[in-house]
């Protein structure tokens, strides 16, 4: 399944900021995350992705069906990768 990425012109669009910090700022300030990043700095963010969290914030997710409870999601455990390889 294909996906997009938001361009530099997408996330500057969105956050009105043109630096890589300050969107990364702007995305921790307005939903509560810190996004990943390439090497250069850039934010790393697929379309869908920025659309659930704008849904999530907006609180307009699509309803669950009838009968269907919303199952709790497990909690992320955060991997320890060193920067320097051997």
């Amino acid at each position: 399944m294909p996906f997009e990425l938001l361009s530099q012109e997408d996330l500057c669009r969105i956050s009105g900021k043109s630096r890589h910090s300050a969107q990364k700022a702007w995305f921790r300030l307005h939903f509560g995350i810190e996004p990943v990043c390439r090497s250069d700095g850039s934010i790393v963010l697929t379309r869908d992705s920025f659309e659930a969290l704008l849904a999530k914030r907006l609180n307009v997710l699509p309803a669950t069906k009838q009968g269907e409870s919303a199952k709790e999601r497990p909690k992320l455990i955060p991997l320890n990768i060193s920067k320097r390889r051997t």
